[in-house]
């Protein structure tokens, strides 16, 4: 892939957590803003587009 290429991504959302009790929680909207509106994505598939 190279700069200015449109790529798709294929995968899952996902929440993410460590042992020592630290999460990150992935947003189930794309409508929302601010803290914890981020889609935290685990990518199986990238591919270019054009």
């Amino acid at each position: 892939m190279r700069p200015g290429q449109v790529i798709a991504l294929e995968g899952y959302l996902v929440d993410a957590a460590a042992p020592d009790g630290w999460r990150w929680n992935t947003s189930l909207t794309r409508k929302d803003t601010g803290t914890g509106a981020c889609e935290l994505f685990w990518v199986e598939n990238a591919y270019v587009v054009r």
